[in-house]
């Protein structure tokens, strides 16, 4: 009977414990299971996030800093030079202006084969100092075209600005400079022949004979990837109508002369002329000189 005891009290432990397991879930694999944060995802099956499964990283495209030269300004660039260059801040120009119209009184946007707006700066945006943000925008401006065509004229005269006896146009697409063109008063150049132009920093040959004239080109610059496109042309052709006299026509193309000027210059300016003084250019001495 004792015998008989102690085998029954470790079947009944047994049982116990066996009717205790079987009030517990299941566990399942591959199905989702609520927890803290919700279900979570096992082998791949369908469920909410998070998920145990790694998921496919995006394919990202390096940028390579390579060495090359700047569109704008002409400069060798060395690679990590070439990806803090921006150069082309200083052409940007957010500010207005007096908009200008061509020579035939239609608008220079419309007329121009080039498609920019050409527009006349005031006194205060050239007034030498950071002045305005005008002001602060056209000097950096300036020594943009500075370093470009490597110059020496001092920068335009917020006086004869204001007077009239100057201008300074700016042809401009968008928001962006894409030419200028300085402008004076005058009232005689000399005649000079097309082989005898005088370049930049060299004298004027003594004996050119003087005739009347109106306008006198200071300095003209393009933009290089606006080149060759007849901005130039345009811009003079607005110039023309912007210093004639109120009520008076445009300024006619045997009155206008050139200041000492580059081969690029010299070029367009025998273009411009044509054969108005057979060949011949009109050529000044600028006050700013």
């Amino acid at each position: 009977r004792s015998l008989a005891l102690s085998l029954s009290a470790p079947l009944q432990r047994r049982s116990s414990m066996l009717s205790v397991c079987s009030g517990r879930p299941r566990a399942t694999i591959g199905k989702p299971r609520k927890g803290r944060f919700g279900s979570v995802t096992f082998g791949g099956v369908a469920g909410s996030t998070p998920s145990l499964v790694r998921q496919p990283q995006k394919q990202t495209q390096s940028l390579l800093a390579v060495p090359r030269r700047c569109r704008e300004c002409g400069l060798s660039l060395r690679a990590f030079e070439g990806a803090l260059h921006r150069c082309s801040d200083a052409l940007e120009w957010p500010f207005g202006g007096e908009a200008i119209a061509s020579r035939d009184g239609s608008c220079c946007a419309s007329s121009s084969s080039s498609g920019c707006r050409v527009v006349r700066l005031g006194a205060l945006a050239v007034k030498e100092g950071k002045t305005s943000p005008a002001s602060g925008a056209f000097e950096a401006l300036w020594d943009f075209i500075h370093e470009d065509l490597s110059h020496g004229f001092h920068r335009p005269d917020a006086g004869s600005v204001a007077a009239g006896s100057s201008a300074v146009l700016l042809a401009l697409r968008g928001r962006q400079v894409a030419g200028l063109i300085w402008l004076e008063r005058i009232a005689k150049a000399a005649l000079v022949a097309a082989d005898g132009i005088a370049k930049e920093g060299a004298a004027m040959p003594p004996k050119a004979a003087e005739v009347p004239a109106s306008l006198g080109v200071v300095l003209i610059w393009v933009r290089r990837t606006e080149r060759r496109k007849g901005l130039a042309s345009a811009m003079l052709d607005a110039a023309c109508g912007c210093l004639a006299s109120i009520g008076a026509p445009p300024v006619p193309v045997e009155q206008v002369a050139f200041s000492q000027t580059t081969d690029m210059g010299s070029l367009f300016a025998r273009r411009y002329i044509g054969q108005t003084h057979q060949g011949a250019v009109l050529q000044y001495t600028p006050v700013c000189t």
